[in-house]
Order: C-alpha cells, then sequence, then structure tokens
C-alpha cells in the first residue's frame, strides 16, 4: 500500500481522499500538453491505421488493441483491410468470412459486433461511419472509451479516453492511492481525462497518451528515466511508481479439464460449427467434452462412450494423449488432452458434425487450440 502524503490536504483533496498530493494546477496542465505534444512528435511509432484519418481503419484498430498487444495487431490489420477495405464490403461479407480473418486474435465477439455494425451502418448511415457521439456509442460493441478514441482521432472532435494504459499512466501521475476501477475513482479519471485535453489535436493527445502508458509507463518497471512527464509525475515524486496503481481484487481461477479428439480419414475430418450458446461461438470446432480430472486412462472410457453416443461408431483412443495444450478461458485455466484417431472406411454420418476436408479446413475459421492441434499433427496429412 503506497503512503500517504503528510502535507494537509486542501479542500479538493477533502472530496476525493484517494489523491497523495494536491490537484495539479493549471500550469501543470499546460506542462504536459506541451511535453506529451513535443515527445509524440518524435517518438509515435509508424502503424498502419495512422496512414490516414479514415474512421474505419481507425474504428478497426481500436477493435482490435482491445486486450491485444499492438505487435500481434499490425498483421491481422493488414489482411483484414486487404480484405475489407470499405465498410460496405465488411458489411456484405459472410460471418464465416470475417471471423476466419480474426482466427488466432481472440475474443471473437469482437469480430461480430464489428460485422454487426457495418451492417447498421452500411443501411443506416450510407456506409459512412457517422460522426456523433451517441451515434456511434449505440453501434454494437462501442462503448465510451472507443467512441471517444475514434471520433477524436478521425474527426479532431473533443472527446476523453481511458483504457488500461491510462488508467494506469493517470493513476501514477495524480498520484491516485486507490482501485482506479472502483466508481468514485473512476468517475474522477473521466473527470481527469476531459479537463487534461487540449482543445485542438485532441486525437493526437490521446494516442500520445496512450503510446505513453504503453511504451513507457509500463506496468512492471516504468521507464521513468526516459518519461516526457516523469516531472509531473506524483508516484514518481514519492517514489512508489511500482506501487502504483492499486490493483482491485483478483480474479480467482478455477482449473477445468477436457479432452479434444480428431476424428480423420484420408484427408477428411469430423467438425462442427459452434452455437451462440458456446464459447467460440460461430467459430469451427473438433469433438471437444469435458472430463473429470487428469488422470488421462480414468478418462478414457468416458470419452469414448461420448464419441460413440455422438458419431455412432466405436472408437478406441490412444492411451496417452498426443498432446496437452494448457489454456484460458474467461475465469478458467484449463487442461485440454488431444487425441488424434484415424477410421477406416468412409467417414460416420452425424446429425451434429460435418465431413470436412483438409483444405476446407484451412478457410474454416477454428477456435485457437483446435488450429494449435490441428497445425502439430505430422505434415497435417491425417
Amino acid at each position: 500500500m503506497a503512503k500517504t502524503n503528510s502535507r494537509a490536504p486542501s479542500s479538493r483533496q477533502q472530496t476525493y481522499p484517494f489523491l497523495l498530493r494536491q490537484e495539479p494546477s493549471s500550469k501543470w496542465y499546460q506542462q504536459l500538453r506541451s511535453h506529451l505534444k513535443k515527445w509524440f512528435a518524435v517518438n509515435k511509432r509508424d502503424l498502419p491505421w495512422r496512414k490516414n484519418r479514415d474512421p474505419y481503419r481507425i474504428w478497426l484498430s481500436e477493435v482490435m488493441l482491445q486486450q491485444t498487444q499492438v505487435v500481434t495487431v499490425v498483421d491481422y490489420f493488414n489482411r483484414f483491410t486487404s480484405q475489407f477495405p470499405t465498410i460496405q464490403q465488411l458489411a456484405a461479407a459472410p460471418e464465416e468470412t470475417v471471423l476466419s480473418l480474426w482466427e488466432g486474435l481472440g475474443y471473437y465477439r469482437r469480430a461480430r459486433n464489428m460485422h454487426a455494425a457495418a451492417k447498421i451502418i452500411a443501411t443506416q448511415f450510407d456506409g459512412q461511419f457517422p460522426n456523433n457521439l451517441k451515434e456511434v456509442m449505440a453501434l454494437p460493441g462501442i462503448g465510451r472509451y472507443s467512441a471517444g478514441a475514434i471520433l477524436s482521432i478521425a474527426f479532431d472532435q473533443r472527446h476523453p479516453i481511458l483504457e488500461g494504459n491510462t488508467f494506469r499512466l493517470h493513476s501514477r501521475l495524480l498520484g491516485v492511492n486507490a482501485d482506479p476501477r472502483s466508481k468514485p475513482v473512476e468517475n474522477y479519471l473521466w473527470e481527469f481525462s476531459t479537463r487534461v485535453l487540449p482543445q485542438r489535436r485532441t486525437g493526437d493527445f490521446n494516442q500520445a497518451l496512450m503510446e505513453i502508458g504503453s511504451e513507457i509507463c509500463k506496468p512492471k518497471k516504468p521507464d521513468c528515466q526516459h518519461c516526457p512527464l516523469a516531472k509531473l509525475c506524483a508516484a514518481n515524486a514519492l517514489g512508489i511508481q511500482s506501487e502504483l496503481p492499486i490493483s482491485g481484487k483478483k480474479t480467482i481461477y478455477e482449473p477445468r479439464n477436457q479432452a479434444l479428439v480428431i476424428v480423420h480419414s484420408h484427408k477428411q475430418f469430423l467438425a462442427r460449427k459452434r452455437t451462440s450458446e458456446e464459447w467460440w461461438s460461430g467459430l469451427w470446432d473438433f469433438f471437444r467434452i469435458d472430463t473429470s480430472s487428469e488422470n488421462d486412462a480414468t478418462n478414457r472410457r468416458t470419452i469414448e462412450a461420448e464419441l460413440q453416443e455422438q458419431i455412432g461408431i466405436s472408437i478406441s483412443l490412444p492411451e496417452k494423449p498426443t498432446k496437452v495444450i494448457r489454456h484460458g478461458v474467461t475465469k478458467y485455466r484449463i487442461r485440454l488432452a488431444c487425441y488424434s484417431v484415424a477410421v477406416d472406411g468412409p467417414m460416420p454420418n452425424s446429425k451434429k458434425y460435418s465431413v470436412v476436408t483438409q483444405n476446407e479446413l484451412e478457410t474454416l475459421p477454428l477456435n485457437i487450440t483446435a488450429r494449435q492441434f490441428l497445425s502439430c499433427l505430422p505434415d497435417q496429412d491425417c
């Protein structure tokens, strides 16, 4: 826990007791804007969505960057915009094609929401991204932060932003000695995010804030030595950079055991499209079942019985899984035992599964663990 400031609190601090120092002066705001502007002019990264102010490209980048690092997003962004250079083309695309281009990026609801929003824009706004805050926030998947980022960067409208990087940056700059995600603190940080905005070029300013948070004011070991805002930072002055922001309640993760079985015969596979009630809705998958423990020998009979019930034939699993993948979904930490099973003769008919070829699997959107296991099979030639 960060130390409290020994100074007598100002009247403003009595209203906001979570601040470790007096609220910044107007001179402080001016210096922050000036330092940030100069730093960003020299240090901003050359990113594909910064080539112009096309709101569609900015919107796409903001959606892709949610919970995903820039280095991962760049290639996905380039492939996506190559396939769908306009909102109208995205709106007209089949969902499977959209999800296929999103495969491996995760959080697939982002792609489905963006596809749904593109259809609304195509029909209600003649394919032109709206420049009204209320209309933008009414689109699927766009909240206060995303709307502010898009409108400020694309249209230079004066809207604040507050996301992971700026939550952390502002907490350190201001000396916020409380969980920044708690409602009173979050409300205060939104107020601050509005007050700090310059009158012009707010898009560049907002991007600069995010860039500082991403590249310098990192969660661990912030690079204060190279930060243009170090002399303005309360956490730096108090030597508590590593203690802020204060973390909220930690998620308690639950262990879960599953099996994944690829049933194949002569470059044909049994696969199914996952339903809207399941994880990875709209993506394709192989046979997947919850198991009771990490004991693969004990689980074999359960998996074989489930396979027989679902596809109507008796299958004998190998004694040990071909591969074990450990991954996370929401609050679960999953051990996935993966098996590859060859079937003699034609593939069985099943109401729940489709027979797809190896070439079709290359274009169908698979969830990431299914693709990961498939790609590790010898020559992918099952």
